[in-house]
């Protein structure tokens, strides 16, 4: 069994995450079985741990007819239950073959009161049959009492400008030499365009249906020259002529 273990600091706190890799029962020993428990006792305060396990279990959706892979995760889920950790894995396959059923033999084991927030999420296949895992974690991040709200205006859109950049750009790059490559350019030139011919862009105090002009600063603010400003009283003392204060 193999592992790397890293930590990292997120706003303060120490996140521990562990890569796991167990080679399948085809290139082990015969009658190995692979024990977490040591990893398992570890401290689990604010610890991620995942990677290839070359296991299956109905646990986390999936299923195989190779026994020992199947004896394996079988070994696994009652070392798992017996931990505190909690699995993230749902009902979505992590490995797609190009012949053969989809599986889940990558799995994710995390801290439980990270479990509360966390999003586990598979992403797009790239050039691995493995496909890559996205984990949010929102209980790291502090609390933003005052979110950025930023708005894209698709209804003033310049369309034919931005078809004609794209076509553009996608006519003049070279040709990638890889999946993965090709998605970073098909994004880039996106983006570019988008932020060219889209517009987009943050307005403060924004109030949905409301007018620009009408502001919560110009709905707070009295209307100068008013009776009640102090401009007013001050205009009306100083532009009223001195009168004689005895009668000639």
């Amino acid at each position: 069994m193999e592992h790397q273990a890293i930590s990292i600091s997120i706003n303060g706190a120490q996140l521990h995450l562990y890569n796991i890799y167990i080679p399948p029962p085809t290139s082990c020993p015969p009658g190995f079985s692979p024990s977490l428990t040591p990893l398992l006792e570890l401290d689990t305060h604010n610890t991620i741990i995942m990677g290839d396990f070359k296991a299956h279990n109905p646990a986390w959706y999936s299923t195989t007819q190779d026994d020992r892979e199947a004896a394996r995760g079988t070994a696994l889920i009652n070392q798992i239950d017996s931990s505190q950790y909690i699995l993230l894995n749902q009902d979505t396959p992590t490995r797609l073959l190009s012949q053969g059923a989809p599986s889940s033999p990558d799995l994710t084991l995390i801290s439980p009161h990270l479990a509360l927030d966390a999003v586990w999420t598979p992403l797009a296949r790239l050039n691995s049959d493995h496909l890559p895992i996205s984990i949010s974690l929102d209980s790291l991040n502090p609390p933003n009492n005052h979110p950025t709200c930023t708005y894209i205006n698709f209804r003033q859109a310049d369309w034919e400008g931005y078809t004609a950049n794209t076509e553009t750009a996608f006519s003049a790059a070279a040709h990638p030499s890889s999946c993965s490559q090709a998605e970073i350019l098909f994004r880039r030139i996106l983006t570019l365009a988008a932020r060219r011919h889209i517009p987009h862009g943050c307005r403060r105090d924004f109030i949905p249906n409301l007018p620009p002009s009408l502001s919560f600063k110009s709905m707070t603010e009295p209307e100068p020259w008013t009776p009640t400003t102090p401009a007013y009283r001050t205009s009306t003392t100083i532009s009223q002529p001195p009168f004689p204060l005895t009668p000639t």
